[in-house]
């Protein structure tokens, strides 16, 4: 099962969740006296609750909250022990969709395969349902769960007889109007089919959405609330708590606020987007000491309706330009953020954002060297967001998105936000595929002084570590087909010859890059040979990336060389050995074999605790290590760990299933390892256990 569970995990899981505001205390009171609720949440009858709301009433914060409430209710823990025979009674899983996040947060197969993953983490009695399709699968490398498959799963999970009795399962699905049109009233009608099938468990499914389109949604079987209708006292909270904030700045304790109370919850009509605006205003105002006048008026002018809100800060940050002499080019700059983050696969790191924005959109300005971001990452990319797009861009969780997805409406809609901020895929498109072939030419630019057959370790660690420099470079090899889907258009041509020309003058750029570039359909028929074939180059580069614990680089050179952790041990066992743990996620992300045999330690279990590394070696066995896999020196994990003496170590191999009498290896078995060295507390661990004794 563990196997079958890995196989459904991805990245982005709970991603947009993640990134979803915490409710402030006292939020969702209502809830409790809320008919619409309670007949959801009390009947002993499977039910379907619809939260419809309009753009910024809370709609995400309060389905967090409902989450979090449940978890919190059910004693929920992120991950616990899986008992086939004790099941829980209550199950709960959660997808939350965003148009923001890219192709895989509005992905209905990613959306059933995440639910899936959840309830079958919780109840490994549920995997009698995964068990034919994950066995017949499986024979596939590298394979993806069809749609097909997943649906067919979901849709059988009331036919599984369920102990104990009365169980039940709640299904949380977020921003249903952010995912794919095409195939969102199949899902919708999937949820309607398991709370409407006769099950000994009892499903629980809330959806919180914009209103749907016509013919999406049988409102018939949903029990509704129209939240812009019962957030008041919600609305009214986070303002009485913003104002407080605010009277704390100097000089303004003698300031009645209570005109700012009544005139902001009257005007936020549900709308807690607004609000957090309008504090934008509130506080900037503060730092100039207001009289009440002037917060009167401050708040009269400021606009109810959230594209004029919009209108009026892209209005000042064009004023702002004008007066700004010593930062040229700040809305030309912040066209180019906008665009990125409207249109990338998914939303940029921090660090993969600044980089983005370090490489300008004029070609008369791009002079590639190995010293260029050097030269252009700006010092405080937060700094730059807030001058160049105003409150339009935030970050949130290391990421950076849009405040929120009316911002990507409003700058998409024709006639909205002018020049140069209204934004077209066209236009995005061209900008971003302009950037990532920049990127490669600063890559192609890498400094070498010997040809590669002459190459010595100590070449291949400075290389892994001037790749370490560039973060945005594995955003570009994972979402190449897309961001480079018009590499060929004459907006971009000149900087395809460039890259070239950069390639062919330089042979460790060529082996490199070469490879995959030749994998693109854009660039396959180009003629770009490599210098010279050496197949041993991107393994050497992986080896050493690992080596020197850089999983970002690991991640770039298994994306660089497809199937180049195929059949390979090595690399697994040394991260484990060493305990980098983000090394070993990064290597079996990406299709290392976690019970791969060989070498001196026989598999990356064995490297682990041999040298005491516990968590690492749990970590391998909740994902599927064979716990009494044989080979290597020690002959198994529980041998290798007994012989050092690792007292805990051993105790939770046997605790997982260890074998305290499994035979093999130098010493034998575990109690004639820990014997040999003393250790007294290990051998009374492993007879309590069952070792026997010569």
């Amino acid at each position: 099962m563990p196997e079958c569970l890995r196989s459904l995990r991805f990245d982005e899981l709970s991603a947009r969740r993640d990134r979803v505001e915490q409710a402030i205390a006292g939020t969702g009171k209502w809830l409790a006296d809320d008919e619409a609720f309670q007949n959801w949440e009390k009947s002993p009858h499977p039910s379907l609750l619809l939260i419809r709301g309009k753009p910024g009433s809370g709609k995400s914060t309060l389905a967090k909250h409902i989450l979090e409430m449940k978890k919190l209710e059910h004693q929920m823990s992120q991950h616990g022990e899986l008992d086939p025979y004790n099941p829980p009674r209550v199950l709960i899983a959660d997808f939350f969709y965003s148009l923001r996040g890219g192709t895989k947060e509005t992905n209905h197969t990613l959306m059933l395969q995440s639910l899936l993953f959840q309830l079958l983490s919780q109840d490994a009695s549920l995997f009698l349902l995964f068990q034919s399709a994950y066995r017949r699968l499986r024979a596939k490398s590298n394979f993806e769960w069809p749609h097909q498959e997943l649906k067919d799963i979901f849709s059988s999970l009331p036919s599984l007889q369920s102990s104990p009795a009365e169980s039940r399962i709640y299904i949380l699905v977020d921003a249903m109007d952010e995912s794919s049109d095409r195939g969102r009233p199949e899902i919708l009608c999937l949820l309607e089919e398991i709370c409407s099938s006769k099950s000994d468990r009892t499903f629980k499914c809330l959806v919180a959405s914009r209103p749907l389109p016509v013919g999406e949604i049988d409102h018939t079987k949903w029990d509704s609330i129209v939240l812009e209708q019962k957030n008041r006292k919600d609305i009214q909270n986070l303002i009485q708590s913003g104002l407080r904030e605010v009277k704390r700045q100097p000089g303004l304790s003698t300031i009645d606020f209570q005109f700012a109370l009544d005139y902001m919850t009257k005007h936020a009509e549900g709308v807690f987007l607004w609000v957090a605006l309008v504090f934008r205003e509130l506080n900037e105002l503060a730092l100039t000491g207001p009289s009440h006048e002037e917060l009167e008026t401050c708040l009269r002018r400021l606009p109810i309706d959230l594209g004029e809100f919009y209108s009026l800060i892209i209005q000042r940050l064009v004023d702002k330009s004008k007066t700004n002499r010593g930062l040229p080019g700040l809305l030309e700059k912040g066209a180019k953020m906008l665009a990125w983050v409207v249109f990338a696969e998914r939303p940029l790191k921090l660090e993969e954002f600044q980089d983005a924005v370090a490489i300008p959109s004029s070609p008369g300005t791009f002079d590639p060297s190995p010293g260029f971001l050097r030269r252009t990452r700006v010092s405080d990319i937060q700094s730059r967001i807030n001058a160049c797009c105003g409150p339009l861009i935030e970050i949130r969780e290391g990421f950076v998105q849009l405040l929120h997805l009316s911002v990507r409406e409003y700058l998409l809609l024709p006639g909205g936000a002018g020049p140069p901020f209204h934004v077209t895929q066209e236009r995005g498109d061209a900008e971003i595929s302009s950037c990532c072939i920049r990127y490669l030419c600063l890559i192609a630019c890498q400094p070498q002084s010997k040809a590669i057959t002459s190459w010595d370790n100590q070449d291949y660690d400075e290389l892994v570590e001037w790749l370490a420099g560039f973060p945005l470079l594995s955003y570009i090899l994972r979402y190449s087909l897309s961001s480079l889907r018009f590499a060929c258009a004459s907006t971009v041509s000149t900087e395809i010859s460039l890259l070239f020309q950069l390639l062919r003058d330089n042979h460790a750029s060529l082996s490199l890059l070469g490879h995959w570039l030749k994998t693109l359909p854009k660039f396959g028929h180009l003629g770009l040979k490599p210098a010279l074939d050496y197949p041993q180059f991107h393994y050497r580069c992986l080896t050493s990336a690992v080596e020197r614990r850089l999983p970002a680089v690991v991640e770039v050179i298994t994306l660089l060389k497809e199937g180049i952790l195929k059949g390979d041990f090595e690399l697994l066992q040394r991260a484990s050995c060493n305990d980098y743990a983000d090394v070993v996620i990064m290597l079996l992300h990406h299709g290392a074999d976690l019970n791969a045999q060989g070498g001196h330690y026989g598999n990356a279990l064995q490297a682990a605790t041999v040298n005491g590394h516990g968590s690492m070696a749990r970590f391998m066995i909740d994902n599927g290590a064979d716990l009494n896999a044989q080979g290597g020196y020690y002959g198994n994990a529980l041998q290798a760990a007994s012989v050092n003496g690792y007292a805990d170590v051993v105790r939770m191999l046997l605790d997982q299933g260890a074998d305290p009498n499994a035979q093999g290896g130098h010493y034998g078995n575990a109690l004639q390892a820990a014997t040999s060295n003393g250790h007294s507390d290990v051998i009374q661990i492993l007879v309590d256990h069952g070792a026997a004794l010569p």
